[in-house]
């Protein structure tokens, strides 16, 4: 078969072509996706649990009221430990981790980041980063307190607080948020050491409902402080 100049020259330039395609390796196809900045939630425990008893000696005004605590100072300092080793960070974390916080908090996008050493109370009321996290899109949830209060009359109570801060670029939070909430113990001897030493799950459960109530409100807040 014999083929003019012109056409021997177009079916050339189109087997180039195709030749060009083939060898071409398929950058489209393998390279990776680009990356994206990740979001992360960073939680930390509270150091202890500060316990408080008081008796009825409060009655009798603010000097009753000094001299009944430091009546009480040692005995509650036994108290603490022992509500502390109940309910310590290690548990504080993993009851916290186990309510899925950065769905709770309405940013499920975010990934949870525990921290198990507390921050230093000061370092606490801070609105700066207290990680060395750059992450673009960062927050932190922090349990910011947890007081065991037993009066002349009541059985004890629980108060957790917590304090929630989210931030942009910059290492100052842009909004945060702090709410505490008070439960009853029920403990059988709230002034036991013993007795408070086997609380640890009344412990948990009161933590793991303040921070669900918390969240709730913290997820509602129209604009933060």
């Amino acid at each position: 078969m014999h083929l003019s100049h012109s056409a021997a020259m177009r079916l050339g330039s189109v087997a180039l072509c195709l030749s060009a395609i083939l060898a071409a390796p398929a950058f489209a196809a393998d390279a990776p996706a680009a990356p994206t900045a990740e979001c992360e939630l960073h939680v930390w425990p509270s150091g202890g649990i500060g316990v408080h008893t008081a008796g009825l000696g409060v009655a009798f005004g603010a000097i009753g009221g000094l001299i009944d605590a430091e009546g009480r100072k040692s005995g509650d300092e036994v108290r603490a430990e022992a509500a502390s080793t109940a309910f310590g960070p290690d548990r504080q974390l993993a009851t916290l981790v186990a309510d899925a916080p950065a769905a709770a908090l309405h940013i499920p996008a975010y990934r949870v980041v525990p921290h198990d050493k507390p921050l230093d109370v000061k370092a606490i009321g801070t609105k700066l980063r207290h990680s060395d996290s750059t992450a673009p899109c960062y927050a932190e949830l922090i349990t910011s307190g947890l007081l065991f209060y037993k009066g002349p009359i009541y059985k004890g109570t629980l108060t957790v607080a917590f304090t929630y801060l989210k931030f942009g670029a910059k290492p100052k939070a842009t909004s945060s948020y702090r709410n505490e909430f008070r439960r009853a113990l029920d403990i059988a001897d709230p002034r036991n050491a013993a007795s408070i030493a086997e609380a640890g799950d009344r412990f948990a459960e009161i933590y793991s409902q303040s921070f669900k109530q918390f969240a709730s409100y913290a997820a509602a807040q129209p604009a933060w402080k």
